[in-house]
């Protein structure tokens, strides 16, 4: 796969993963040749497996029938295939879901069903002081 977090055969696409489940906000970046992507599901029976299936389903416009983890059930870094006769589309249609990922100044939402929000740097602030909100 090299750096790039995806390999494109004829009739899949493959994509290496690298999951954080019972985050505290949902997000997904690009880092280290891997998608990082930061769920709220806690990994109790499958469920942010369910639910990074179902978040790759909807980026890539492919039913969730058609995406199966090859590697790493129980492992934070996933190997997972997207079965599709058109695979550069599935490809396209990620990357312009990632796009505004590339945005270092806005807040953009990616999908606001799924509730997943670009990572954006610096938005608090390097070393500022907040309030505890039980404080006051």
């Amino acid at each position: 796969m090299g750096s790039s977090f995806y390999l494109l055969n004829p009739d899949e696409l493959v994509l290496r993963v690298r999951v954080q489940p019972g985050a505290k906000q949902p997000r997904i970046e690009r880092s280290n040749g891997e998608l990082y992507v930061r769920l709220r599901a806690k990994p109790v029976e499958g469920a942010a497996n369910t639910a990074l299936i179902a978040l790759l389903a909807t980026m890539t416009g492919v039913p969730k029938s058609r995406i199966t983890i090859l590697r790493g059930d129980t492992a934070r870094r996933k190997l997972l295939r997207v079965s599709t006769p058109a695979p550069e589309d599935a490809l396209a249609k990620l990357e312009r879901s990632l796009a505004p990922l590339n945005a270092t100044d806005t807040d953009l939402r990616l999908n606001p069903r799924a509730s997943v929000i670009p990572s954006v740097r610096g938005i608090r602030g390097q070393g500022a002081r907040f309030p505890s909100p039980r404080s006051g």
